[in-house]
């Protein structure tokens, strides 16, 4: 295997290049002052994230050179991987000893750091950690992407929505509503693809949204947060709408042409996770509605890329190994979007490529790179045992 640049996908990689770039500098930019305040430096996230971006790019370039295959093959054991690390996590709701490795961050246990205080930092990396969920969502998409060949479809159905909505219980036990909705959505895509009947789906979706909203409800934070989306927009700006009337201000502010680069009011402690989840509304209030909607269309041009190589791809398991990638980064992308602009209620979701983050980055790298790897090999070509199609799990 090696690397071979003439059959790279340069559009693709393009896009991957100018939308981790632009991260990077609006990393920076929106954490600089929170970095200054907490870390005493106000390199701090930038560092990190170049760190994170650098090493992206060689998972990237790694990875494209493997046969897409190759990770559907392993999916079984990567999917018990995830099952483990994700009971790992809810462990310290019942040994809360174990809180020492798996601590409560943001009234959730999603991190797993492997040198928690008081243990030394890692230079320059300082706490190391890492989201399972995160993991579930690449493994969970290499699992569906390999069944529905041969007989006995139905029960394979049953089988891998079995797999699905225990990666989804599991995250949703974290609690990660957002990355759970994720997860099942980029499954009922890769259904699609599979050839499933819309009926199936339409039920699965049915259901699911009934026990989600169960869910929902059945939480306080999660209610009030729901109740919140719902108020007035006219409620006191202290109240549970705090976070999204700050995000309004940061998007009004910005007007058609910004406030100019650097120069973000809201950036000072006024929206929380504001380099992470909410990064997008430093961005629209700096560059306006124009350095928004050139945002927009990088992610548009990726999605439509990536759906692309699905409908070309000859090997169905390419096609819908590329139709589920591009799906969990779209769908990801949609509700960060529609959070920020308060089309759906705040879910903690983060902006694929552009937030600060190494688990999100790496797997979303990793991914484009298997994306890569199709764009490369699948288009030519078609995978036959035989001369029949063959389930790869």
């Amino acid at each position: 295997m090696y690397l071979n640049l003439v059959t790279l996908d340069w559009g693709l990689l393009a896009l991957v290049v100018v939308l981790v770039f632009l991260g990077v500098i609006f990393v920076y930019d929106a954490s600089a002052v929170r970095a200054d305040a907490v870390f005493g430096g106000k390199y701090y996230f930038l560092i990190l994230q170049t760190i994170w971006a650098l090493a992206g790019f060689v998972v990237l370039l790694l990875v494209s050179i493997v046969d897409y295959r190759y990770w559907v093959f392993l999916s079984r054991k990567l999917v018990l991987i995830t099952f483990f690390l994700l009971i790992l996590t809810l462990l310290p709701k019942v040994f809360p000893s174990m809180s020492f490795f798996i601590p409560k961050v943001n009234n959730s246990h999603r991190w797993i750091f492997l040198n928690p205080k008081p243990l030394p930092l890692i230079p320059i990396l300082g706490r190391f950690g890492f989201q399972p969920s995160e993991l579930a969502k690449i493994s969970s998409v290499f699992y569906l992407s390999g069944v529905f060949f041969g007989k006995r479809k139905g029960w394979i159905f049953l089988k891998a929505m079995g797999v699905l909505l225990t990666l989804c219980g599991l995250v949703l036990l974290e609690p990660d509503f957002g990355t759970a909705l994720i997860l099942f959505l980029t499954g009922m895509v890769i259904f699609l693809t599979s050839g499933v009947s819309t009926r199936q789906i339409f039920l699965a979706v049915f259901g699911i949204g009934i026990l989600g909203t169960f869910f929902i409800f059945s939480s306080p934070y999660r209610r009030e947060r729901m109740l919140s989306y719902l108020a007035p927009r006219t409620e006191d700006s202290l109240s549970s709408r705090y976070q999204i009337n700050q995000i309004m201000i940061a998007l009004g502010s910005g007007g058609f042409w910004g406030v100019g680069l650097g120069q973000s009011r809201q950036k000072y402690g006024y929206i929380p996770e504001v380099n992470t989840d909410s990064i997008f509304a430093v961005i629209a209030e700096e560059t306006g509605l124009i350095g928004s909607t050139f945002i927009l269309v990088l992610f548009l041009a990726l999605v439509l890329k990536g759906f692309s190589l699905s409908f070309k791809a000859e090997d169905p398991v390419a096609e819908r190994l590329a139709a589920g990638i591009i799906a969990f980064i779209s769908i990801q992308t949609v509700i960060n979007f529609s959070g920020m602009t308060h089309l759906l209620p705040l879910t903690g979701v983060p902006l694929p490529l552009v937030s600060y983050g190494g688990s999100s980055l790496l797997v979303t790298m990793f991914s484009l790179g298997v994306l890569l790897n199709i764009s490369r090999f699948a288009l030519r070509s078609s995978l036959k045992v035989n001369g029949k199609r063959k389930s790869l799990i």
